[in-house]
């Protein structure tokens, strides 16, 4: 009976002193662990005190610089940035159709699409229908685009309750494109019976991009892209016209193969 005692006091004793000495472990992106207890697991940050100090003072610590919680009972808190975290952007529209206003005066109706993959990249792609517009001068053809964006920065602002929207924030943005047109008569090239003209360019822009409640965008940008092609006039009356190489084509203008690639444009998302 009395060992019984003995055994019923060291398993309590045991117990107690694990229970005692339980503890939490902050792991840090760094590698660094901490052997703390938790006091708070807010969103954006977490409170604990070292397991070893004797007064308990409590630290804050912003949980974009941990990778892994440890709680003593077992669970783990894995870490994401948030963000990226996508739970914050399941209402978000992913998709949106913009049409360049900035196009309109060099005669060409400019339309894009741009689908959200992740909080920090969309691929998109435009068609550009020369001829309409407000320019005074006849002009027909066609033109494509492809791009893919990447957000700079970060998506989070400290205090905010949530990111901004999936579409929304600065960026740069790699494009490829081609274009097919036509000119007939007098216009800014000079004054020709027949001008025509493919080319396809390449280069980069800058830009940012806003969204205002979940369905309308404005998206600003500027850059420069590289273009080569072939350039062919049937006959030209203006003998002293430069027009080689010259290009005015919705969202790009350039001379001599280098353009500079512009657009304010207006979009809804769905």
């Amino acid at each position: 009976m009395k060992q019984m005692k003995n055994l019923f006091f060291a398993v309590f004793f045991l117990s107690m002193t694990t229970i005692a000495f339980s503890q939490d472990v902050i792991v840090q992106k760094n590698g660094e662990k901490m052997e703390v207890k938790v006091t708070e697991l807010a969103d954006s940050y977490v409170k604990f005190y070292h397991f070893e100090d004797p007064d308990k003072v409590e630290i804050s610590m912003n949980r974009s610089l941990i990778r892994e919680i440890k709680f003593e009972y077992g669970r783990k808190e894995t870490e994401v940035s948030p963000g990226l975290d996508e739970s914050y952007y399941v209402d978000d529209n992913r998709n949106n159709i913009l049409l360049n206003f900035s196009a309109i005066p060099s005669s060409t109706l400019m339309l894009s699409y741009e689908r959200g993959i992740d909080p920090n990249s969309s691929f998109g792609g435009a068609i550009k229908i020369h001829g309409p517009g407000t320019a005074n001068y006849d002009k027909s053809g066609f033109g494509i685009e492809g791009n893919y964006k990447v957000k700079m920065g970060s998506v989070f602002k400290k205090d905010q309750y949530r990111p901004n929207h999936l579409l929304q924030g600065f960026y740069v943005r790699p494009t490829v494109g081609f274009t097919s047109a036509k000119i007939e008569g007098e216009s800014i090239y000079g004054d020709f019976d027949d001008y025509e003209y493919s080319y396809l360019y390449g280069g980069f822009n800058l830009g940012k991009q806003w969204v205002f409640n979940n369905k309308l965008s404005l998206d600003i940008f500027a850059g420069l892209m590289f273009y080569g092609g072939d350039y062919t006039v049937t006959e030209n009356s203006c003998e002293t016209c430069d027009y080689t190489n010259d290009i005015q084509d919705g969202n790009l203008a350039g001379y001599n193969n280098t353009a500079f690639n512009y657009g304010l444009q207006l979009g809804y998302t769905f």
